[in-house]
């Protein structure tokens, strides 16, 4: 019987030995390995949102889907690589692009542009975790334009800012505003401004010179790029939002089962609300700073002249989808 008995231990260790280095010797899961594409550098607001998204996406995966975040545009400019996730390429797989997708057929997300749309933002917050939001997000999916929205981010609010004090519509008039495209253009015409284009990098020497009176930036390019300095009233009158949107190949995200598309969803609002917190802050402090430096912050607690001189560009660029704009007016009351 001890001979039978040590037989049986001898052949369930040698059993138990083959089966611990078939286990060691099983071929590891391969992550899934998403690559993301931001032109803005990894310390700003949009970077550290994507870092938080990064972050929450490998921790809900346990490390079976991995971000590899590409910031300060090494992959290309915005519309280089929305170009490339567009196509086939497949060597970029998501990016944070911009919130107006018009330019490829993205129609609905033009509302999000429109001047004094959005109150403040609170305003914007909850337009984000709205359904009109995400009919706005899935509209290039359906539409397949190759790419589906997947969230928001904002990176401020963008104001104005000027040579001499400014309060009302009525101190824009004749003023020289920096204008960079179609929807300032018509901006500064509806305020009575005139509209002058120049390069962003040349608007701080124009500033200095007298070239141009007034220009507009979020409060944290405003401050970064010195225009303080030369430019120090700023008027907190919240024309336009500085929004963009996470969007992700239209292939890619077919390819992904249904528990890896949650964790991906889970993890873009887990960063809508890390960005708001940031940016809150980011504000709070720039503000300080700023009026530390000098300058001065003027309030604008009506908005309503501000509309009713804008009131032809909103009708003009809501007039495709009334209904819908009229829903993001109404989740501001």
């Amino acid at each position: 019987m001890s001979r039978i008995f040590a037989l049986i231990i001898a052949s369930t260790a040698a059993f138990s030995f083959i089966s611990c280095r078939g286990k060691e010797n099983a071929p590891k899961e391969t992550p899934l390995t998403l690559v993301m594409a931001e032109v803005n550098p990894e310390d700003t607001v949009a970077g550290r949102t994507d870092r938080a998204f990064k972050r929450k996406v490998e921790e809900l995966s346990d490390g079976k889907i991995i971000i590899d975040l590409k910031c300060s545009g090494i992959l290309g400019s915005e519309k280089q690589v929305l170009d490339i996730i567009r196509s086939d390429d497949n060597s970029i797989h998501m990016m944070r692009g911009p919130a107006n997708l018009s330019q490829i057929g993205g129609k609905k997300s033009a509302l999000v542009s429109i001047p004094f749309t959005f109150r403040n933002d609170e305003h914007f917050w909850k337009f984000t975790r709205s359904d009109v939001a995400k009919e706005i997000l899935d509209e290039p999916y359906e539409e397949g334009l190759g790419i589906k929205g997947l969230f928001y981010i904002e990176e401020g609010f963008r104001h104005l800012f000027a040579t001499v004090p400014i309060k009302s519509v009525e101190d824009m008039k004749g003023m020289k505003f920096r204008v960079s495209g179609e929807i300032l253009t018509s901006l500064a015409q509806s305020l009575g401004a005139v509209g002058k284009k120049v390069d962003f990098t040349d608007l701080y020497a124009e500033l200095l010179t007298g070239a141009v009176d007034v220009a507009e930036n979020p409060i944290s390019n405003y401050l970064s790029n010195s225009f303080n300095i030369v430019a120090p009233h700023l008027l907190l009158d919240g024309h336009m939002i500085g929004a963009g949107q996470v969007i992700i190949n239209a292939g890619t995200w077919d390819s992904l089962d249904e528990r890896q598309k949650d964790i991906i969803v889970r993890a873009g609002e887990y960063a809508q609300d890390f960005c708001r917190q940031t940016l809150d802050k980011a504000n709070a402090d720039a503000i300080a700073k700023i009026k530390a430096k000098g300058g001065t912050v003027t309030e604008v607690p009506d908005k309503t002249p501000w509309q009713n001189a804008c009131r032809d560009i909103i009708e003009e660029k809501s007039r495709a989808y009334p209904a819908l704009y009229e829903k993001i007016l109404e989740l501001g009351k």
